[in-house]
This record gives structure tokens, C-alpha cells and sequence, in this order.
């Protein structure tokens, strides 16, 4: 069980790690979406994810390089679409990209604990662990990949989870 001392440091670590992550937070709630969320891939994954609620199956209706319109084809040829069931989960749970792009900081900030948990259990350095948990955090590949619908921060959730699990304590 936990005691007070340890919950305590951790919702300070909490508080820590989530401060870098508030002006994008901010960017998310007060602009439309379009003035951040400039990725191609962004909007493959989200029309693949409507396809599916749609009941048409991972398809994806437009081509990002030219545009037809009434055709669906296949997305696995160019895209996996794993993220799109995720996505497509989310969003017949709250439809509104912006609630979208919000649970993906619940990613990120999952992400950044586990940093701070692998390096606490490399290193043997408490402090250490934050700093390199703060320095990804304010990191532009943070900003980059939570303000748009992208795979990364998914996808390094399950590596970094695979990697806390087989890093022994020792």
C-alpha cells in the first residue's frame, strides 16, 4: 500500500510532468483544430475511423495526394488501422475531433510517466528521472505528435510499456 509521502510525490509528479503539456492543452481548447492539426495522416486515420462506424469496414474514402470522391478502397494498402478502431471507439463516445485530440494527451502523460518510471529503474535516480521525463516533455516531438491524430504516441505507449515490464528492478 502506499503511503501518504509516495501519493503525495506523485501527484507532484503529476503536476510536473502535465505543465509543459499546458499550452498545447490551451492551443487544443482554444483554437479550431485546422490551425494545428495540419497532418495528412491526421485526417486518413479519422475518415478510416468513420468508415468503420459507418459500417464500410477500414476503407478510406479520399486519396491524400488526389480526390475522388464515392470511392473507398482498402486502407491497409497505405495505412495500418489499428489506431482508426481506437479512434473510432472515441469518437462515437464523444464525437468532436477536439475531444479526440484532448485523450491524446491522456497518452502522452501516460507516456511520460513510464519515461520517468524506466529511467528511475535504469539510473537508480529519482531526480534524474524527472528531468529526463520534463526535457521529452517541453521536447517538440511532444508538441508535434499530440496535436494532431497520429500514431506515435500510441504506439510508443506499447513499446514503453513492453520496456517497463522487462526492465528488472535490479
Amino acid at each position: 500500500m502506499l503511503s501518504f509521502k509516495e501519493i503525495r510525490r506523485g501527484l507532484f509528479y503529476s503536476f510536473l510532468f502535465a505543465l509543459p503539456l499546458l499550452p498545447l492543452i490551451l492551443t487544443v481548447i482554444s483554437l479550431d483544430y485546422t490551425a494545428y492539426n495540419n497532418s495528412s495522416d491526421t485526417f486518413l486515420y479519422l475518415d478510416i475511423a468513420k468508415n468503420i462506424l459507418a459500417g464500410r469496414g477500414p476503407v478510406v474514402s479520399f486519396n491524400v495526394y488526389q480526390y475522388w470522391t464515392g470511392i473507398f478502397y482498402p486502407a491497409t494498402v497505405f495505412i495500418h488501422t489499428g489506431f482508426s478502431y481506437i479512434l473510432a471507439l472515441m469518437y462515437s463516445l464523444s464525437p468532436s475531433i477536439t475531444s479526440l485530440i484532448l485523450f491524446n494527451f491522456i497518452i502522452v502523460f501516460l507516456n511520460l510517466w513510464l519515461i520517468f518510471l524506466i529511467a528511475k529503474r535504469l539510473y537508480k535516480d529519482e531526480t534524474l528521472a524527472v528531468w529526463v521525463a520534463l526535457i521529452i516533455a517541453a521536447s517538440v516531438s511532444v508538441e508535434i505528435t499530440s496535436l494532431r491524430l497520429l500514431t506515435e504516441q500510441a504506439s510508443l505507449l506499447v513499446a514503453l510499456f513492453a520496456a517497463y515490464i522487462f526492465i528488472s528492478d535490479d
